[in-house]
C-alpha cells in the first residue's frame, strides 16, 4: 500500500498545481513562483511540472533566463471535462 499512497499524493500535488494555475488565470509561471505560492519544495514542484509536461497538460518554454510553464488550453479543457470542473 505504500506505493499506492505515494501515487495518490503525486496525483493530489499535480492537481494542486493545475488548480492553482487555473485559479490565477493560467499565466506563464516559473518554478520559483509556484514553490513560494504552494509551499512545496523546488524539487517537488519541478518533478510534477515535468510529469505534467510529459502528459501534455503544460508547455515548457524559456523566457529570458527563466523557464516558464503554461497550461495547454485544449488538454486542460479535456481534463476539466473529465473531472467535471466548472
Amino acid at each position: 500500500y505504500p506505493l499506492r499512497r505515494q501515487r495518490q499524493m503525486c496525483i493530489r500535488d499535480r492537481l494542486t498545481i493545475l488548480s492553482h494555475l487555473a485559479a490565477t488565470g493560467c499565466p506563464p509561471t516559473d518554478v520559483t513562483a509556484l514553490t513560494e505560492m504552494l509551499g512545496m519544495s523546488q524539487s517537488t514542484v519541478s518533478y510534477h511540472l515535468k510529469k505534467l509536461c510529459d502528459a501534455g497538460l503544460l508547455h515548457r518554454r524559456r523566457h529570458g533566463r527563466r523557464v516558464v510553464h503554461e497550461v495547454v488550453p485544449d488538454a486542460f479543457a479535456d481534463l476539466r471535462g473529465v473531472l467535471q470542473i466548472g
